[in-house]
């Protein structure tokens, strides 16, 4: 094994390129984060960082101010897509030691707009219109949330995949198949917040929805308690942690949270932790200790529970408190549901896709990133005893966006893309020394060299005893006898005659 190098470069590379949890829908601001890493050993300054949106550059960019060495710096970036759809995003940096690290992709699908599902036990439906004004305020700057109020009765008779968050406000009972149906939807991926009430039936809390931990209720629950004054310590009733719904309004720098002000809750039962439920997280507590909101994961979806009222009944927090509207928001962005074509691909892993026979045919035509705009052979899709039509891509080698153009059944075209990038840890120049490469050989006889040895080494040989400069030799040497020979063998006439016959003709 011949070293090549004698130290390692400078290296840069983007290691993430990731949408913020932020509403995603048509002419709404959707923050971008992307992270560089310095695999270098010296700190680099001014890092500019180029971002195409569908092609064209955003004004201005990014430029990073300080990474330190093999640290990692992140940039926060507001990028505006005014059509529904899917949306590419790619991150340049400039050229360095490795190329194919200094750009990363994403594919971004937005939706028109985000619709969510408010279902209100209260006849009045009183924390329903506070919830519906903050999440869809009005006014010059949209939300891109929709929000639509129904009964219970909603839940057991209409599909809810087509929400992207379920809010239970006041809930007194839910029907078994109510039950199940946000069950599925849950565990699918999508997200539901409940907020408790006076409706609030602890039993049926604790043998329907939590049931032992299987259900999708995070805790046990016991009876309504009040929060009492406090008179001398004057410390808030609401304290909130660094959650993403609540990050914006931690510590000091939104003194609004501490404006709210708890008068009842629902208590948690006193043994909730001892009985090996599911991991529960706690967002925000009240002023003696116990929760108020609480958060668990539940299949592919998460479900946050409010132990008190959204309408202003047991709480002042929905009347008028701007950090209310805030995080409200901030939870619809952390509930709502991602779609797949957020997860970045890395090179080298095959494309496969599944489709429906009765929605599509199965000419299938991928484009991949060296392509251009010239798109590969059809390729023919197959079915296997009258399953879904499958088609794979297993030339996926380079990293950037990859197409495929679906035909419909109804004679319509569907275009899908992908973004594929290259493994971050692929910019790692670090080099290793021969008693790591040994310990990772072991058993096998390997000889180590430098290549400066190997050069110098040649340089040493007896003038001569290098067979490439010998055969050198032998080839000028039967090229000049050649010559020697053809001259020789040539008539060549006497200088005499030449002159006679010059002076005759003349």
């Amino acid at each position: 094994m011949i070293q090549c190098v004698d130290q390692a470069r400078p290296n840069l590379a983007i290691t993430e390129l990731v949408p913020g949890d932020d509403t995603r829908a048509a002419g709404v601001p959707l923050s971008m984060e992307v992270a560089v890493q310095n695999f270098g050993l010296a700190p680099v300054k001014d890092v500019p960082v180029l971002i195409l949106v569908d092609g064209q550059p955003l004004p201005g960019g990014a430029t990073i101010a300080e990474i330190p060495p093999g640290r990692v710096a992140k940039t926060r970036l507001a990028v505006q897509f005014a059509k529904a759809g899917q949306h590419r995003i790619e991150a340049r940096l400039e050229l360095d030691a490795v190329a194919a690290d200094n750009a990363r992709y994403a594919v971004i699908d937005i939706p028109p707009a985000v619709p969510v599902l408010i279902i209100d036990d209260d006849p009045e439906s009183r924390g329903a219109w506070y919830l519906s004004a903050a999440l869809a305020p009005g006014g010059p700057v949209p939300s891109g949330i929709s929000p639509r109020i129904e009964a219970p009765r909603y839940l057991s008779l209409n599909p809810l995949e087509g929400y992207q968050a379920v809010y239970l406000l006041n809930i007194g009972r839910l029907e078994s198949s109510a039950i199940d149906a946000l069950e599925r939807y849950v565990a699918s991926g999508h997200g539901l917040a409940v907020f408790l009430g006076d409706r609030c039936q602890p039993k049926f809390v604790n043998d329907e929805l939590y049931r032992g931990g299987k259900g999708f209720f995070p805790v046990p629950v016991a009876n309504q308690e009040d929060l009492p004054l406090d008179r001398l310590e004057q410390a808030p009733d609401l304290e909130v942690g660094r959650h993403p719904v609540f990050q914006v309004l931690a510590g000091s720098r939104n003194p609004f949270i501490s404006t709210v002000n708890v008068s009842r809750y629902i208590a948690l039962a006193k043994d909730w932790q001892k009985q090996g439920g599911p991991r529960v997280e706690v967002l925000a507590r009240l002023r003696n200790g116990a929760p108020l909101a609480v958060e668990r994961s539940f299949g592919e979806g998460r479900v946050v529970v409010f132990l008190s009222t959204l309408a202003p009944v047991w709480n002042n927090w929905a009347r008028g408190n701007p950090s209310f509207v805030v995080a409200m928001q901030r939870l619809q962005a952390y509930l709502a549901w991602r779609p797949k074509a957020d997860v970045s691909l890395r090179v080298g892993e095959p494309l496969e896709l599944r489709l429906d026979p009765a929605r599509y045919a199965p000419q299938i035509r991928f484009t991949t990133p060296v392509e251009s705009k010239t798109p590969t052979p059809s390729v023919e899709a197959s079915s296997l005893s009258g399953g879904p039509l499958v088609a794979s891509l297993a030339a996926t080698g380079n990293a950037g966006f990859y197409e495929a153009t679906l035909h419909r059944t109804d004679g319509t075209k569907e275009v899908r893309t992908w973004a594929y990038n290259v493994e971050p840890d692929e910019g790692d120049l670090r080099m290793f020394d021969i008693p790591q490469l040994s310990s990772v050989l072991e058993g096998i006889r390997v000889e180590f060299a430098r290549a400066e040895e190997f050069s110098y080494a040649a340089e040493e040989q007896e003038p001569g005893g290098h067979l490439g400069h010998m055969l050198i030799l032998i080839l000028v040497f039967l090229l000049i006898a050649e010559q020697i020979l053809a001259w020789s063998a040539s008539y060549h006439p006497a200088a005499r005659q030449r002159t006679l016959a010059q002076g005759g003709a003349a």
